[in-house]
């Protein structure tokens, strides 16, 4: 007799409603009872003679169909050992509820085996979703809870059970899974029966042979960590989504410790994750990129000293975390902030360029893919062959053979498209689903059905050594408990061996026929285009902006990892939250070309064909910029000499006197231009009017010197033709004076 479990839980309480509901739905049950009954009954502990040899037991016996699944009334907390050998003994706990509305009294929990091997992973399914009326099989031991369970009461019960009782044949034929059951019952539920209200179906694994005598099947998991869909321009929200990641029940906190004790187990990471590696600036530099955008909206380009640091913070933790995971283990890496390559190609579009991994990150394999769909179509595929990924995970179903086969087929295979062959990978669907939401939800009862499956696989062609691959989706959220069981359970098992992937990739396609690429739109969610070529626009235009400054990182990269962030597959369940993303990243462009701006007066007036503008340049980046200023009249009236170049440092201005030569009159808008030292227009222009009046000048000169030859013209004729006046003597009476006073000089000198 089996040792009671000695403790009882206290029943949770309940609304009065529910109770009355499911008190209806007992009494219900309670009539059907009484007029058909249970086929399954829980009998009193019995040894049952060995099948005969000239039987032997088969899983030919017909299965009934599928029942809805009872309410977990009953759960398996351990089962040890994990395979279970000839003279081992076999001890099984559960922990049993009460999930009626009625109290169960006398309640007894029993132990049954099911003698048949199952062949077959449909005849596995079919075993573990049976409800309460299929069989159970043989009784190994039934025990008694001790006290009467109320509603929601439970109690810990363990069996132990030596396994040559079982009755099982010890031959190579006969290891593999066998089905067990742990039932409650009692007569709490209709008087006069112990129709069991609960019960728990999983599998012992039975093996009687060596180890040896097995061929094993390698499995290779691989499973993404990748990050919450976040804005680097916005830290704030940001550090939300990353905090949550990253918190103690976080998704991102589960598959690492689901997953970071199980060396075997690879990694699909987004660099990102790994700051030092991505081209990410720092706090510092991410601050001064702030600064630069400074005229944009403050919600998109500004952010609190605390958001930035509580940034750095979890990012910082969950780096060192990733990295120590990563020794010794085999990583990919994914695109940085795992861009979202489907949508790409569906825009007809390269697979964006990837900064060079360095540091703890510079030994990850790069030369894997894996498309965010249900089957990736031939033109992601050749897009991501063309980027030069060599290996492509597809999703578990996708690639499926072309016709039925009775064996499962190793997960690999080649697919070529028009940028050549892809080894593509494809997951197992019934291990890969039971890894993502394990059917039972305690680690003891998962692990022996990820167990089952491998043995079934196992046994399919025992002489082929064939490889499985399981993956997890990318929102995996797994119980670390469950999964470390599964997962060690993989590498545990004489028929089943967990390996790297590049076992598999090392290893032979299967030569199996299978459906090829799928071509359909793009999936629901994936970014447009029309964003696409909007992130690219914004992309190139703060790279030729940023020629003009000493260190161009500092504006391009925290713009390019948004731009990746906005492109990342974690968008997909979010679209408007990524529209955000798009639109905050073209505000950050434009509010940082901004930041160096021209100004100018509103109007000028030009009266000669020579002439200059003056034009003023604000800088109000944290650093100098060295560019040219050039204008651009609309009308040939007005030529722009040339342009000029000024050096201008962080903060302040200059202003610059640019020559101009009129050739007309008339009214021109001028536009006065940055440009790069290559001529590159960079923007923040600035439009002003002019106007021109070059003849002005040339008339003044005319009218000028017109007046001045009148003026000398007159003064020479009137000179010459104006009138004696009377005082005036004649010529003959000046001739009479002169001698005259020539010959008194005479006389005097002689005297």
């Amino acid at each position: 007799m089996a040792a009671l479990g000695g403790w009882v839980r206290g029943a949770q309480a309940r609304p009065s409603g529910v109770l009355g509901l499911l008190t209806a739905l007992v009494l219900a049950c309670v009539l059907l009872g009484s007029a058909a009954p249970a086929t399954a009954t829980v009998l009193p502990a019995t040894t049952t003679p060995s099948p005969s040899p000239s039987t032997p037991p088969t899983d030919s016996a017909p299965v009934p169909a599928t029942e809805p699944t009872a309410a977990p009334a009953v759960r398996l907390m351990t089962m040890s050992p994990e395979v279970v050998r000839p003279g081992d003994t076999m001890t099984v706990r559960a922990e049993v509820t009460n999930t009626t509305g009625e109290t169960l009294t006398s309640p007894v929990a029993t132990l049954t085996v099911s003698k048949y091997r199952f062949s077959t992973r449909d005849r596995l399914a079919a075993w573990a979703d049976q409800g309460l009326t299929a069989p159970f099989g043989t009784v190994l031991e039934s025990v008694d809870v001790p006290a009467d369970l109320a509603p929601g009461d439970s109690a810990v019960v363990d069996f132990s059970v030596e396994a040559d009782s079982m009755g099982l044949l010890t031959s190579l034929d006969f290891w593999g899974p066998r089905g067990i059951a742990v039932t409650l019952a009692g007569n709490g539920t209709s008087p006069a029966t112990v129709d069991p209200v609960g019960t728990l179906r999983t599998f012992v694994l039975w093996f009687p042979v060596e180890d040896s005598e097995v061929t094993p099947v390698g499995t290779s998991v691989l499973v993404p960590v990748v990050g919450p869909a976040v804005d680097p321009l916005d830290p704030a929200s940001a550090e939300a989504s990353l905090e949550a990641a990253t918190s103690s029940d976080g998704r991102l906190t589960q598959v690492l410790a689901s997953t970071e004790g199980v060396d075997d187990v690879a990694w699909a990471v987004d660099p990102a994750l790994v700051p030092e590696t991505d081209g990410t600036p720092s706090a510092d530099d991410t601050e001064g990129a702030d600064d630069a955008g400074a005229t944009a909206d403050a919600d998109s380009t500004d952010s609190p000293d605390d958001a930035e640091a509580g940034v750095d913070d979890a990012a910082g933790e969950l780096s060192a975390r990733i990295v120590d995971g990563a020794a010794g283990r085999e990583v990919f890496a994914l695109p940085h902030r795992d861009q979202d390559v489907t949508a790409y190609a569906a825009a007809g579009l390269p697979a964006p360029t990837q900064p060079a991994l360095v540091g703890a990150t510079s030994t990850w394999r790069t030369d894997l893919a894996w498309p965010e769909e249900a089957a990736p179509d031939a033109a992601t595929l050749a897009t991501v062959a063309a980027a030069g990924a060599s290996t492509v995970v597809t999703a578990p179903g996708s690639l499926s053979p072309s016709t039925a086969l009775s064996y499962t087929p190793t997960g690999r295979t080649t697919v070529p498209t028009a940028s050549g062959d892809v080894a593509a990978l494809v997951p197992d669907t019934v291990l890969s689903a039971q890894l993502t939401a394990p059917t039972d939800a305690s680690p003891a009862a998962a692990r022996q059905r990820l167990l089952a499956e491998t043995a079934v696989v196992s046994r399919e062609r025992p002489a082929e050594a064939r490889q499985l691959v399981i993956t997890v989706p990318r929102d995996w959220a797994p119980e670390p408990a469950v999964a470390r069981a599964q997962l060690e359970a993989l590498g545990s098992a004489p028929w089943t061996r967990l390996r790297p992937v590049s076992t598999i990739l090392g290893a032979e396609a299967a030569e199996v026929d299978r459906t090829g690429p799928a071509e359909a739109p793009a999936a629901e969610g994936t970014i447009s285009a029309a964003q696409l070529s909007e992130l690219d626009g914004a992309l190139e235009d703060i790279r030729s902006f940023a020629q003009v400054v000493p260190d161009q990182t500092a504006l391009t990269a925290p713009v390019e990892d948004a731009v990746r962030a906005a492109t990342s597959v974690a968008w997909r369940v979010d679209p408007a939250g990524r529209s955000t993303a798009v639109a905050d990243v073209v505000t950050h462009v434009d509010a940082t070309r901004a930041s160096v701006s021209v100004v100018t007066a509103r109007n000028f007036n030009i009266i000669s064909t020579g002439s200059q503008i003056p034009v003023q340049v604000v800088n109000d980046l944290d650093q100098p910029v060295t560019l040219k200023i050039a204008l651009d009249p609309d009308d040939p009236r007005l030529v722009a000499e040339k342009s000029v170049t000024v050096t201008i440092g962080p903060g302040e201005e200059v202003r610059e006197q640019i020559p101009v030569r009129a050739v007309g009159s008339g009214d021109v808008t001028v536009t006065a231009q940055i440009m790069a030292l290559d001529g590159t227009v960079l923007g923040s222009a600035e439009s002003f009017e002019v106007r021109v009046r070059a003849d002005w000048e040339n008339m003044g000169t005319a009218v000028v010197a017109g007046l001045l030859v009148v003026l000398l013209g007159a003064g020479i004729w009137r000179t010459v033709h104006r009138g004696r006046s009377d005082r005036r003597v004649s010529a003959d009476a000046v001739g009479l004076v002169e001698p005259a006073d020539d010959a008194q000089h005479a006389e005097g000198h002689d005297r």
